[in-house]
């Protein structure tokens, strides 16, 4: 029989898990963007006239990727509020119950695949580099001082390609291991050590996933928290009881086999899709690439590159849907980049997405590109000579066994 506090933690954890991992295992398969963007849609609409009535919060829905926005944590504050409420009519309901065993094993098993097949979600694009690819032009071109602490990040993860893959790797190793009941100890003992260090990294450089990462290392640490007192035994060199979770019906077994290949697949099908699409396996076109600023010339008079005169172009890159510019005083600006058919003028439009612009590039005969037309109510020419990696010692410098 449990006890009183066991039986109202595991009906509220059960409750608020359960709506956190929504919509999984629907999100896991073909129709995954619309089953996700069905399911936060709707959230969202609770939730944003829930901010503002209760915290006077302004919480909309931002394309951004955040999972730290203001909607976010009224989404919490939201599922924490149902949970609550759905464990005092649960207790009221089933108030002689004396436990929730099997209800408990089941969602552990759920538990299990969702945090599962995440983790692979995420080792599968540091394996196959598209989460922290190559550091782009704009990357290279932003002064160290200059990055917010999320870029910088960012491009120290995508430097190392042996280090984003070892990190995939064991992301991927324990989203594996969570599929199977005998290796669901070590998998969630696994995933909490790798969660705790994403989670810390999320925290430190202020990456906005930190109440993801962490509600991820809750679920790890839920997973191992039945075997407690057997890790606690063992490592005080004492007998170790048996496994206290219960075995696997056989169909259960066959039917969780296959559905862990299925989810396997599917995440290393998607992040190989994705690395040749977004990563560093994506096509690149030949004009991508960071460029010195030779000559600007605005309104038909040529502006020397000098400290007083800090707007002026020092260098450009060109990346995959994006133009940067960085300026003499160590400014850069990012421009969307659409450049229609090829032969036809570029099209770069200003961070609000209100502004944009005609330009036209050409290659010259000396190796030089030229970028010209009417940008910021003035016409302007940009001749740039593009440099080569090995400009940048952060992607020049090979491994070296001994160092002088």
């Amino acid at each position: 029989m449990w006890s009183f506090a066991q039986r109202i933690g595991f009906r509220w954890f059960f409750i608020y898990s359960t709506l956190y991992l929504l919509p999984f295992p629907l999100s896991s398969v073909s129709l995954q963007e619309t089953v996700d963007a069905a399911w936060s849609g709707l959230w969202a609409r609770i939730a944003k006239p829930v901010g503002e009535a209760l915290f006077g919060l302004s919480a909309t829905q931002h394309p951004t990727g955040s999972g730290d926005t203001a909607l976010s944590y009224v989404m919490l504050f939201l599922f924490a509020c149902l949970a609550t409420l759905g464990t005092v009519v649960w207790s009221v309901v089933q108030k002689r119950a004396p436990h929730h065993r099997r209800l408990a094993a089941a969602h552990l098993i759920y538990v299990r695949f969702a945090l599962g097949t995440i983790l692979l979600s995420y080792g599968v694009v540091k394996v196959w580099k598209t989460q922290f690819p190559v550091p782009s032009a704009a990357m290279l071109m932003t002064p160290a001082g200059a990055f917010p602490s999320g870029d910088f990040l960012w491009a120290f993860m995508g430097v190392s390609t042996t280090y984003s893959v070892f990190t995939g790797v064991i992301e991927m190793l324990a989203g594996t291991l969570l599929y199977f009941r005998r290796t669901a100890l070590v998998g969630a003992l696994l995933a909490a050590g790798v969660m705790a260090n994403v989670a810390i990294l999320n925290l430190a450089y202020d990456v906005p996933v930190k109440q993801f990462s962490l509600h991820l290392l809750g679920f790890a640490l839920y997973v191992a928290a039945p075997h407690a007192v057997r890790l606690g035994r063992a490592l005080l060199g004492m007998a170790v009881p048996a496994d206290p979770t219960p075995a696997e019906p056989r169909n259960v077994r066959i039917a969780g086999a296959v559905a862990a290949l299925l989810l396997f697949s599917m995440q290393v099908y998607d992040g190989i899709r994705l690395y040749y699409s977004f990563g560093d396996g994506a096509p690149r076109l030949p004009d991508e690439a960071a460029y010195d600023v030779v000559e600007l010339v605005v309104d038909g008079k040529v502006v020397p590159a000098r400290l007083d005169e800090p707007r002026r172009w020092r260098r450009v890159g060109i990346e995959h849907g994006r133009i940067s510019t960085l300026t003499v005083d160590d400014t850069l600006e990012r421009f969307g980049l659409d450049r229609g058919a090829p032969g036809e003028p570029i099209t770069l439009t200003e961070h609000h997405g209100t502004t944009s612009y005609r330009l036209t590039t050409s290659a010259r005969a000396d190796g030089l590109l030229e970028i010209a037309g009417d940008f910021r109510g003035k016409p302007l020419r940009a001749t740039l000579r593009r440099l080569e990696p090995t400009a940048y010692p952060l992607l020049a410098d090979d491994f070296r066994w001994i160092r002088e």
